[in-house]
This record gives C-alpha cells, structure tokens and sequence, in this order.
C-alpha cells in the first residue's frame, strides 16, 4: 500500500469514527423549525364506510386519524388517532395504513353519553340497564367531506379541510318497547337528537355539537360528560387555570369544583416517555343558555377509572323544546416550548391559529413564534388576571404575574 493509499484509508477510518460518534449523540430537535415546515395538506380515504385521515404531524411522523361506527351502540365517530412513520414532507397517500403508536382509542365513552336520574346512561359506549343487549342510541346518518366535496367510497384525494357531518339519535331508557311478558326488547322512543360536526385542519380535530330534546315528560340530567380523553399512555396532566399548573404525575382521581376554578376549560395530558401531549379545549360559550352553566358546588372536572372527563350538566330537568350546544378542540402535539416557565402549542379552528401559552410562575419571558403569525392580526380569545403579552414581529414579550394562561387567534 503507497502513502496515498494509506493516507485515504486512516481518513476513511476518521469519517466513519466521526460518523458513529455523531450518531451516538442524543439529536437537538428544533421543534419550531419543524413546525414552520409542516405541510397544511392532508390525505384523506374513504373505504368500506370508514374515513382515513393523514396529515403531518412532525418531521418523522403522520398522524391518522379513523372515523367509523363504534361503541356498544355503534355511533360514527373518532375512533383511532396514531402515529405512522413518514420522512417524507406531505403525508402519504394511503392513510389507512397501520399506525406505529396509537395516541387516541375509543373503547370506552367518546362525545356523551347521558346520565338521567333514575334513568341511567344512554349513548355512546351503553346499552339499557348496561344489560348488554338493548341499544340506547344509533347513528342516524353521516357524511364525509374534502374541501366541500362529498366522499363516496373508495374517493381517495388531498384537502386541507375535511368535515364529518353526524345525526344520531339517542333513546328514552323510561319508555321501552315491551314483549308479551313484559321484558324490554327495544328502545324507539327519542330522548334527543345529537347533531355533530367535526372539521379537521393539520391533523386536529374541531367538535361542534348540538343536542336537541324530544321527551314530553319532564326527565333531570344527572350528568353529561360532553367531551371526554381516551389518550393513550398518559403519565401526566396539566390543568391550566386550577391546580396543575404545571405538568404532575396523572392520580388515579382528581375532582375539580367550578367555585374554586371557575375559569377552568381545558386540561393536557403528556405521554412522559414520547414527549406528546393531548390538549382537550372546551371553547367557553358566551351566547349559551344560562340555564345549562353550572352550580358552584358542581364539579367541573373528572379524572377517574381511567379517564378524563368536561363535566358539561349537572342536575338539569330538561323536556322538549330544550337545546344544548358546545364545541371543542382535540389537538394532539409536542409543544413548542415546554420549561419551568412556559408551555406553548398551537391549534387551529375554522381556519384560524389559536397559540395556547400557560404560564407556570410569575416571570417574564420572551418567546420566538412560528414565522407563519408574523405580520398577521390576532385577538385575544382568554386571558387571566395579571399576564400581559406584547407582539413585535415573531418575538412576543410576556410577563406573568402568577400563574395563568393567553390564548390568541391568528387570523
């Protein structure tokens, strides 16, 4: 071997060294650069009456998400939400693949069910009497569509905006159809009419829902747990604006009260392991019916038998003519800042960015936003008491004088 050759074989030697070396170190992620990348379009497939959704979710990832009819009663919903690995800058085109880690499932209540008095649970994941045998809801009706555009099976196309419009019907568990000798066979008779609409944008889930009640006698709710958590491998919980205001260990119970907290209207959950959080926003609703808001001494906020839960009606009679509405947002993220001071994700609804900053502690900070808010207009949807937030191009300078939260849109 000549010394050139010995000179090209100790640099290759070098390379390789230095190779290994870099790999063997732990990789910075820049989450905002990632984010300012991500691709708004989505994948969207209709199969054998079943919706697939992709859309990127980071630099690594798409995230799916599933509509079908599931539950005891067989309600066209959410079903999965995961992950699916793709290097790729636009999400691939057959989101009815396989997911690698499942962030979302609904085995159990999705949106509703409803609790009457002497009446028990009807909708969602229950059957009569949780006999296993009668149904207390059906899906009515359904459609899905991509930027306006109606699917039918086997469509497969991009889109930006996909819409899942649902009518369900949910029974009178105190009017069973009878046999011979007098066992319920089935429910007919109509409790309500549920009309739900979920848009999906990036990859994140808006809810609207509207429930319209049919029943002549009069019946009390005893309890609506509207928007519920079903995220997968949750260790902790946040709790924004009430006692978590910074991410703990998730207890196995934990009752929040609306006179304590009674600005509280979303909670967040951290898979600790993967860094992912799920963010389920119950938008406050000004123009609703005083009449459904909740007593101080109700609970506000439910986390047990292994679920997170909206407490949305809490001993409310209700007959027909009576309607009630509420919307939401499901996101699902790896935030954007995430430190002793801070935490900062975004969402989006109907078009418009919503930028969700919690200030842990009192203090000041300065944040660097995604490039795509710089230069746009914003309103600021909630702020608590003693935190001010000023914009200058993409850095925003903010300052806590205890714990809270701003959330603004980006229009």
């Amino acid at each position: 071997m000549n010394n050139f050759s010995q000179l090209l074989f100790l640099a290759m030697l070098l390379l390789c060294s230095s190779i290994q070396a870099a790999a063997s170190l732990p990789m910075h992620v820049d989450r905002l650069r990632q984010f300012e990348m991500l691709s708004s379009k989505q994948y969207v497939k209709m199969l054998d009456g079943k919706l697939y959704i992709g859309a990127k979710f980071d630099a690594r990832n798409d995230i799916i998400i599933v509509f079908e009819k599931c539950m005891f009663n067989e309600l066209m919903t959410f079903s999965k939400v995961g992950l699916a690995e793709n290097l790729t800058q636009l999400p691939l085109a057959y989101p009815e693949r396989n997911v690698n880690c499942v962030l979302n499932e609904t085995s159990s209540d999705n949106i509703g069910p409803v609790m009457l008095k002497h009446g028990g649970w009807v909708g969602g994941n229950h059957s009569f009497r949780e006999n296993g045998t009668i149904n207390t809801a059906k899906t009515i009706s359904f459609a899905f569509y991509a930027d306006g555009k109606q699917l039918r099976d086997g469509d497969a196309m991009e889109a930006e905006i996909v819409a899942v419009k649902v009518k369900n019907e949910i029974y009178d568990p105190f009017q069973p159809t009878k046999g011979a000798d007098g066992e319920a066979l089935a429910l007919k008779e109509i409790l309500l009419e549920e009309d739900i609409t979920y848009t999906i944008q990036k990859g994140q889930l808006y809810v609207e829902v509207s429930h319209a009640y049919k029943n002549t006698k009069e019946y009390v709710i005893g309890r609506y747990y509207g928007m519920q958590s079903m995220f997968v491998g949750e260790t902790e919980v946040m709790t924004p604006n009430a006692s978590y205001s910074d991410f703990q260990p998730e207890p196995e119970e934990l009752f929040l009260y609306k006179k304590k907290y009674p600005l509280f209207n979303r909670f967040i959950e951290r898979n600790s392991v993967m860094g992912i959080c799920q963010s389920s926003y119950l938008m406050p609703a000004t123009e609703r019916d005083p009449y459904w808001t909740l007593a101080a001494e109700d609970k506000i906020f439910v986390r047990a038998q292994g679920k997170t839960y909206h407490n949305q009606i809490a001993e409310r009679p209700v007959r027909k003519g009576a309607v009630f509405s509420w919307t939401g947002l499901y996101n699902w993220f790896t935030p954007l800042v995430n430190d002793r001071k801070n935490l900062v994700y975004t969402g989006i609804i109907k078009g418009e960015i919503f930028l969700f900053i919690d200030c842990k502690q009192q203090g000041q900070s300065t944040l660097k936003l995604p490039e795509e808010l710089e230069g746009k207009k914003y309103r600021v949807v909630e702020k608590g008491a003693g935190i001010s937030y000023l914009q200058d191009g993409r850095l925003a300078n903010l300052n806590a004088d205890r714990a809270g939260s701003i959330i603004l849109a980006y229009y």
